[in-house]
């Protein structure tokens, strides 16, 4: 008797289905790394830059309360 798979179990196991990665080399790795310490470095400036323009603003705000109460 011949061995035959079913209709719906012939897709359930597809093998492999999920390909391994290929190797990268040393220098590859080292491209990486270099352009994912560029993206923190960059991502770290503009944080500080967003948390620069909103202290000033604080300062603005409160600089224009304090004339408020003051009567200027």
């Amino acid at each position: 008797m011949p061995i035959v798979t079913h209709a719906s179990n012939s897709e359930k196991h597809p093998g492999l289905a999920v390909t391994k990665q290929k190797h990268r080399t040393k220098a590859e790795m080292a491209a990486v790394r270099a352009a994912e310490e560029e993206e923190r470095e960059e991502k770290v400036k503009s944080q500080h830059r967003k948390q620069n323009r909103v202290a000033h603003l604080e300062n603005d705000i409160k600089n224009s309360d304090t004339q408020i109460v003051a009567g200027v």
